[in-house]
């Protein structure tokens, strides 16, 4: 009995460790990730209060568009931040509902449009009127973040897949595939861990939450978010099965 009470406080010990560390990690991830956008945003800012009256409208222009698009991406990692700590905290509220999941693919895939993705996305409802029980908000959250990764890691003229399908009674498959670099067969399961992320450039922005955040969503859903390895052809397919509505 003893040593059993010794194996549970050591295995909550190490948790604990494991936990500050994690913390740790996040804080310096997300502070090295904040400074980049402020300093693009103060530049461009400065560069317009100081040098306004010199600068033409299309490089005028260009700095706020630079301001806007850095914008975005603080938000978007604000945004990250907050959901991660309500799904820890198990506070997160979702509406849950029978949804469409056709209409929430094209209201991503127009989402995407509206923030300046302009990849060609081909759209493959392979079931019509097919419904998940889901919050709507949250779904389209996680189809718009599987759609921007594709769009992030994909080369230039490469299009993205994004696919419904209701092969079981019981459930509905939304898969988003790409032709990018993909990761190895080793990463698969990997690329969903916090702060993990397989490829970076000087191109690519963010703490490594995305994918974290999508498949604790998938799973407060009592779906499942998984990566796979296409078939034939380069790429990722992402998998995202949720249990189907009446």
């Amino acid at each position: 009995s003893e040593q059993r009470r010794a194996d549970d406080l050591a295995v909550e010990l190490r948790a604990a460790q494991q936990s500050e560390r994690l913390k740790d990690i996040l804080l310096s991830t997300v502070s090295h990730e904040l400074r980049t956008p402020l300093s693009v945003i103060r530049g461009h800012a400065t560069m317009a209060i100081e040098y306004g009256d010199r600068l033409d409208r299309s490089d005028f222009m260009k700095s706020f568009g630079e301001i806007d698009k850095y914008a975005r991406l603080l938000e978007r990692l604000v945004s990250d931040l907050l959901t991660m700590s309500q799904l820890d905290a198990g506070t997160l509220d979702m509406d849950v509902r029978p949804t469409d999941a056709g209409t929430l693919v094209r209201e991503a895939v127009d989402a995407m449009r509206v923030c300046g993705m302009d990849r060609e996305v081909r759209v493959s409802i392979r079931a019509s009127a097919v419904q998940v029980v889901a919050d709507a908000g949250r779904l389209r959250q996680v189809l718009m973040n599987l759609l921007e990764n594709a769009d992030k890691y994909s080369p230039s003229g490469l299009p993205i897949e994004i696919s419904v399908a209701a092969e079981h009674n019981d459930s509905v498959t939304i898969a988003v595939r790409d032709f990018g670099p993909g990761v190895s067969a080793h990463e698969l399961d990997r690329i969903f861990d916090r702060l993990y992320r397989g490829h970076t450039s000087a191109n690519t922005h963010g703490a490594g939450l995305g994918l974290a955040i999508c498949r604790s969503i998938a799973e407060a859903h009592g779906g499942v978010l998984s990566a796979a390895l296409p078939e034939s052809g380069a790429g990722l397919e992402m998998e995202l099965t949720l249990p189907r509505g009446v």
